[in-house]
Order: structure tokens, then C-alpha cells, then sequence
């Protein structure tokens, strides 16, 4: 498979999640934005996408450092349940 076809088998999966969460998101919010004032003031302004992205971008940091850590301190607990076993 040379790099072009790579690239667009990418970019249209790519563009077909964007387009199935659009679908599931459109009726929600069309009803927030038609019912309450600030989620429609917040979502004309040009800076929001920018910040759900950030958001997502640390989720995603964070989800990674927590699984990180969760690895780390597991191993931790053997090697201390492994030498205790030796100390007995």
C-alpha cells in the first residue's frame, strides 16, 4: 500500500467518525441551543472548539498518566510482596 492510499484510507475513517458523532450529537444540541442561552452564546464563539479540544487533549493525558501509574505501581507492589517473601 503506498503513502497516498495510507493516507486516504485515514482520512475516510477519519471523516466517518467525525460524521457518526455529528449524528448522535445534532438533536441534543439543537435542544441545548434552543433552550438554554449560554450553551448557545458559548457555542457561537469562535474559541470553544479550541477548548473542547484542549479538554479532550488533557483526558487523554490524563487517562494515559493514570494508566501509566497503574502499571508502575503495580509493579511496585510485587517487587515489595517479593521481597517481603525473601525477608521471611
Amino acid at each position: 500500500m503506498t503513502r497516498y492510499h495510507i493516507r486516504h484510507h485515514v482520512k475516510h475513517h477519519w471523516h466517518r467518525a467525525k460524521s457518526h458523532v455529528h449524528n448522535k450529537m445534532a438533536a441534543p444540541h439543537q435542544y441545548l441551543s434552543e433552550k438554554i442561552g449560554w450553551y448557545r452564546w458559548w457555542h457561537e464563539h469562535d474559541i470553544h472548539r479550541h477548548i473542547h479540544y484542549a479538554a479532550m487533549l488533557v483526558g487523554i493525558i490524563l487517562a494515559t498518566y493514570y494508566v501509566m501509574l497503574d502499571g508502575i505501581f503495580q509493579r511496585l507492589q510485587y517487587s515489595a510482596t517479593d521481597i517481603i517473601g525473601l525477608i521471611s
